[in-house]
């Protein structure tokens, strides 16, 4: 091999001699980028994420972890036969190398060859970067199982580990939606039908749009971003947008796709507000499905599924042959479509100390470590920098605190945050008598039927559902009442708990306040309201009462549907009877106080309905003299944080305390102006 310089290389063979060339710099990869994406339109794979705009787009928005590490071979003329885009970044101590746009969601990656070229020039390639120093240990994954790459590990790679397992589910298409579905089974065929005619019918004016090209797409990005984000909140994970280089490489990227790939955005639209977004790209015959998200508070109808069948409506209509869900084996996928392609993933080491990694790696404790972590990785913060449209644009969270409040950083902040969550196991220790179980339970993922304080009160879960967050929201937080300074309430008044749950708050309330005879419990979930009624006798609270019902200000039967955790549930507006969720009753607010004379505290956490409520409802509110409030701002009816606390304002009260931990969830503390001045 005859070298040409530092990075450089001659390779010779049977055909005409190749350069071999290392680019490491980017000013070179931007001058390649017209050959590059002239290379990727003769090798034509059927996806975008190997063209030189994915690919560079994706260097540019992650530049200071990445060193390009990119090879190419020309021929003897200096034509471009082959492209290899590798990137070096330091893991553990360890100079890797991994594909230059690893993270960035795309599959089928190969090394790029030129049909004029035969595999003795990608194998020549292949050889040189081996023999490169510079490198310790290599990992390539989600790469085409019958592509240029895996014929070169068949014959020339013995000591590399090869895995196989990733799947990429996809769909050949018919030629209409009603033939799709007619190759399935009778129940999701009526499932899909049944799901649309319900959304169309409960939401007029449900429209399906679809934005088409860079400029439309890049417009609408911010819809997909927070609508995904919502949902990966709703699910205790950040999601992929959380990350500030992620949003600055789709950025970059529309603009830079080349002319075949053609961007999509679709997204579902009642009274002018977006309920679901799709977001993929079309090359040929193919359609790519990379991202989505949806409104949590449209969960009831199955926004996700209504929007797919859509999408794929539309994909049929324009005469797609191939409906691509790339990687992962989610459930949603498999009742679309049985058939997958198997990606490999490799990896390799050069010096020892990349071999001892990679025999670490791959050892049964690292392994079982692994597992652990993805199964924990819903509880990893969310650390945006977006705001929420319903969110006031001069403040993140809200600013009015009482001189007596908590401190900033645990009044306002999110429960998902890391900081939090180990604040929160210290506090277990402290104040938990059965904290070891506690432990077990968050490492291990052990089954943990109760929780017992140390200070006396003892809170039986949900089978299967150890619900720590409410303990630490009520008991260490204190955002019901920790900012009421008044330790006791007047004789006769009552504390009523709308939205009890369990009944981990108004054991709270009845010991601090000592109104045990006086305390009234609403929920809805038969579910909860049987723990509830345990919970009140194990702690001594025989006397109080429990409603079974919800609280509306639309009264009169209605459903119930559970959310993703088994203790969240939610009214959903417009849901015939013989839609999914449970038949409840549902009561207005003034039915359900008509005989309790004087409310001293009034906690209300009824998932969106607390609109309705506050704006309804007038007269009812005299008898209230505190009212702890949790807010969302996901609910159809939600308003700005500043318009609630001006309809406090202008039903009598003085707000005590305001925080908005997290984008779409706050809390309001509230007390009737005179009881506030005589307390003064």
């Amino acid at each position: 091999m005859q070298a040409v310089d530092e990075d450089e290389f001659a390779a010779r063979s049977e055909q005409p001699p190749l350069v071999l060339a290392l680019l490491r710099r980017r000013a070179e990869l931007a001058c390649l980028r017209a050959e590059w994406d002239e290379l990727a339109r003769l090798a034509a794979p059927r996806h975008p994420f190997m063209d030189a705009g994915w690919q560079l787009a994706w260097l540019e928005s992650h530049a200071r972890n990445l060193q390009p590490w990119v090879w190419t071979a020309r021929d003897a003329q200096g034509r471009l036969r082959a492209l290899w885009p590798l990137a070096r970044r330091w893991r553990r101590g360890l100079r890797c190398l991994q594909w230059l746009a690893e993270d960035s969601g795309g599959d089928e990656l190969d090394i790029l060859l030129h049909p004029a070229a035969d595999l003795a020039t990608a194998r020549a390639l292949y050889q040189a970067a081996m023999r490169r120093r510079g490198w310790d240990w290599m990992r390539l994954q989600s790469i085409q199982p019958a592509g240029i790459l895996a014929q070169i590990f068949n014959s020339s790679a013995p000591t590399a580990t090869v895995r196989t397992g990733l799947e990429l589910p996809f769909l050949p298409l018919p030629s209409s939606l009603d033939a799709l579905l007619a190759a399935r089974s009778p129940n999701f065929r009526s499932e899909v039908r049944r799901r649309r005619r319900r959304m169309e019918h409960a939401l007029p004016g449900l429209t399906c749009h679809c934005a088409e090209g860079a400029p439309a797409v890049a417009r609408e990005m911010p819809t997909l971003m927070r609508l995904h984000r919502d949902r990966r909140e709703q699910k205790q994970d950040a999601g992929i947008f959380a990350r500030a280089e992620v949003r600055e490489f789709h950025q970059r990227l529309l603009p830079a796709l080349a002319a075949r790939t053609q961007p999509r955005l679709y997204w579902l639209e009642a009274q002018g507000r977006p309920l679901a977004a799709l977001y993929g790209f079309a090359r040929a015959d193919r359609f790519l499905y990379f991202q989505s998200g949806f409104d949590p508070s449209a969960a009831g109808f199955s926004p996700g599924t209504v929007l797919l069948s859509h999408v794929l409506e539309d994909c049929m209509r324009r005469q797609e042959r191939e409906f691509d869900f790339l990687r992962g084996d989610e459930a949603y996928k498999s009742r679309w479509t049985r058939q997958s392609r198997q990606a490999l993933a490799w990896e390799t080491a050069r010096t020892r100390r990349g071999a001892w990694y990679q025999r670490g790696r791959n050892s049964r404790l690292v392994s079982i470590c692994r597992q652990w972590k993805y199964r924990s990785r819903g509880h990893s913060g969310r650390k945006t920098d977006e705001a929420h449209p319903n969110q006031p644009a001069t403040s993140a969270c809200a600013t009015e605190q009482s001189a007596a409040g908590a401190p900033p950083s645990l009044a306002t902040a999110s429960r998902h945050d890391w900081r939090y969550q180990i604040q929160a196991g210290f506090w277990y220790v402290r104040h938990a008598r059965n904290w070891p179980h506690i432990l077990l339970h968050k490492i291990f993922h052990r089954d943990l039927t109760a929780i017992q304080l140390r200070n006396g009160p003892e809170i039986e879960f949900l089978p299967g559902d150890a619900a720590l967050w409410q303990i630490g929201e009520i008991y260490w937080r204190g955002v019901y009442d920790r900012h009421f300074t008044s330790a006791s309430i007047e004789a006769g008044s009552w504390i009523v708990d709308v939205g009890a749950n369990i009944g981990a708050f108004a054991v709270h309330a009845a010991r601090r306040w000592g109104a045990g005879e006086h305390l009234l419990a609403v929920e809805p979930n038969p579910a909860c309201a049987a723990v509830l009624r345990r919970n009140l006798r194990r702690n001594g609270l025989e006397a109080a009462r429990v409603l079974e019902a919800a609280v509306s200000a639309r009264p009169g039967p209605a459903r119930l549907f559970q959310d993703a955790r088994a203790t969240d549930a939610r009214l959903m507006p417009g849901a015939e009877d013989g839609a999914a969720g449970l038949r409840v009753p549902c009561l207005r607010l003034e039915q359900v106080l008509a005989e309790i004379p004087r409310v001293g505290l009034l906690k209300l956490d009824i998932e969106g309905e607390e609109y309705g409520l506050l704006w309804a409802e007038n007269t009812v509110w005299e008898k209230v003299e505190r009212l702890a409030l949790e807010y969302h701002e996901r609910a159809p009816e939600a308003r700005p944080a500043a318009a609630l606390l001006n309809r406090l304002r202008e039903l009598g009260f003085d707000i005590v305390h305001h925080a908005q931990p997290e984008s779409h969830l706050g809390y309001v503390l509230a007390q009737r102006a005179a009881r506030q001045k005589a307390a003064a």
